[in-house]
């Protein structure tokens, strides 16, 4: 699977995996860069995949607490989503893993926030064929269910043409999370039934199968004292059970598991629950508070260690006058935050990877190209710690293709559509090609039309006896020249740029399946050098603007004469 931000397919796959060897993806909120590069360094450390998710006060804090965020317009939680976004599809691809992004609890009166990213969802979309982020969540479980199941319906009809994963709540998560306060929830809000959850996938998968349902097994958000809240994570399989004989008593297809849960209120979970929940088809677990407290931990240690060096600009244990910018420098107490971050990241996704983990290696592409080494797993009794190396890949693709992996056929559409991606690109290269071509064509023609002004401009001042026209004539002839020098300038800037695009699509290369455009590409190679030589050359016997010319005839017959493209001594790609 790349490294970077996966969307649509790559990313439903991800889940798919994950609940079908029992472990989550974790899922962290950010709140500034230094957040999301504490997150992206653990999951690097662990070559492992991450989530980074955005909650509404989260995202306007990334943006900045000065800009306004007026009620049912939230500008700054939109600009702070989209801004993080890009921030993460911009530095994920250096981390090398896999990267979800994906926006959290957006309750009803949030919902212009949500429509906000998805406008950019939709933008991106346009412009790249995915969207910006990988899912969104809509926490709607304050509404009554019937409200809260069309409203999301609504959603993911947008958001299916794109490839989005939603992620939906039904029955309420306890506590208080980003400012919305369920701590006084009624008890039986605490906890979803299997009908509930039903309902949710009766209305929704029709739309899309690319949905995450967040059911209430009485989580809480915050951390507490282990045996404070009961959580029956058993009551997952419960659903899955009462979805499953419900699908198979409707269609008479017999799916087991098919509903794919969400963790909220992770931070504080006992273990043991963990398990349960994982084995119930819990693709993804949300953690933020016991990451927030190790955020804050590692300033807290650091005052402390540093305490005597952070009194004063100057003065400190070594001396009265001694200064103390290395101490107080942000770059440095922060990095003391990110990296005591980093190591409670690096637990949490432990806790999830070896917790019901694979028994058989990772591989992501279905094919066995650019696998990335998955956590550890146990094998014929033996713990191993790397799996799916690139190497070993395609071994294992056949063993897991003949087996008949569910994540392998998602995969290779994937990659199908990428390819088909891959072509639509080349084809743009070719127009890109023949737009410089076409420029390098009107350059010619202007640089003809200066030559024969120049010329008649000659001829005429030939003639003219009076001392002062002489004068005009000869220095709107300099102008000219400076002109043509101009002109040839900007002729070899595109030249430069022609060769640059030849030299991308490796001209004559059997990559390019189109022979017919592989020959205008040749030739359009062998063009670039024929000017390219003209431009530099002094001119001989006709003007520039003809021997441009000559240079593309010439080039057409050295390659029909000797079957391949003569360069003239320079590369063409």
């Amino acid at each position: 699977m790349k490294a970077g931000v996966v969307t649509g397919d790559l990313a439903w796959a991800l889940l798919q995996h994950a609940k079908a060897n029992k472990y989550a993806i974790p899922a962290f909120n950010c709140t500034s860069s230094s957040v999301i590069n504490s997150v992206l360094e653990a999951g690097k450390e662990l070559n492992r995949p991450v989530m980074i998710q955005f909650s509404e006060g989260g995202a306007a804090f990334v943006a900045g607490k000065s800009l306004p965020n007026e009620k049912g317009k939230l500008q700054a939680s939109i600009l702070g989503a989209v801004a993080g976004a890009h921030f993460v599809r911009a530095v994920a691809p250096a981390y090398g893993i896999p990267v979800i992004v994906h926006s959290d609890h957006c309750a009803k009166k949030l919902l212009p926030w949500f429509d906000g990213m998805l406008e950019a969802d939709e933008a991106f979309f346009k412009q790249h064929g995915e969207p910006l982020f990988s899912s969104h969540m809509l926490d709607l479980s304050e509404e009554p269910d019937e409200e809260n199941i069309a409203i999301c319906a609504k959603y993911l009809t947008r958001m299916a043409p794109m490839k989005q994963i939603l992620e939906m709540e039904i029955g309420i998560t306890g506590g208080v999370e980003d400012g919305v306060d369920n701590s006084g929830a009624a008890k039986e809000k605490l906890y979803s039934t299997p009908a509930d959850v039903f309902a949710v996938y009766t209305a929704l998968n029709p739309i899309s199968p690319m949905f995450t349902i967040a059911a209430a097994f009485g989580n809480v958000h915050g951390v507490y004292k282990a045996g404070n809240v009961v959580l029956k994570p058993e009551l997952l399989e419960d659903m899955q059970v009462y979805a499953r004989e419900q699908i198979k008593s409707t269609t008479g297809q017999d799916i087991e598991r098919p509903l794919n849960f969400v963790f909220h209120g992770g931070s504080g979970s006992e273990k043991h629950h963990i398990t349960t929940a994982l084995n119930a088809g819990v693709v993804k677990m949300n953690v933020d508070t016991d990451t927030q407290w190790a955020y804050w931990e590692g300033l807290l240690k650091f005052y402390k260690a540093k305490e005597g060096y952070l009194q004063g600009q100057i003065g400190n244990p070594e001396g009265e006058d001694k200064p103390n910018k290395s101490f107080y420098d942000p770059r440095k107490w922060i990095r003391e935050c990110e990296s005591s971050m980093v190591k409670r990241v690096k637990e949490s996704c432990a806790d999830l990877a070896s917790l019901g983990t694979p028994t058989e290696p990772i591989c992501c592409d279905g094919i066995g190209h650019n696998c990335f080494e998955a956590f550890s797993f146990e094998f014929e009794g033996i713990q191993v710690t790397k799996a799916c190396s690139v190497l070993a890949s395609f071994r294992h693709c056949q063993e897991v293709e003949k087996r008949g992996s569910p994540f392998l056929k998602p995969s290779r559409e994937a990659l199908e559509r990428e390819r088909m991606m891959a072509i639509k690109y080349k084809e743009l290269d070719i127009f890109k090609l023949d737009i410089i071509a076409r420029e390098l064509k009107s350059l010619d023609n202007e640089l003809g039309l200066v030559g024969k002004e120049a010329k008649f401009l000659q001829q005429s001042a030939g003639r003219l006896k009076d001392f002062g026209d002489q004068q005009q004539i000869l220095q709107h002839g300099s102008k000219m020249l400076d002109q043509c020098v101009q002109l040839r300038s900007h002729i070899r800037d595109v030249i430069h740029k022609c060769l640059s695009e030849t030299q991308k699509l490796h001209i004559g290369a059997p990559a390019i399946d189109d022979p017919l455009a592989a020959g205008e590409l040749k030739d359009g190679g062998v063009m670039a050098g024929f000017v390219y030589e003209e431009v530099d050359a002094p001119a001989h016997g006709s003007s520039k603007a003809a021997r441009l010319r000559q240079g593309d005839e010439m080039a057409r017959e050295r390659r029909i004469q000797s079957g391949r493209p003569s360069t003239g001594g320079r590369p063409t790609g």
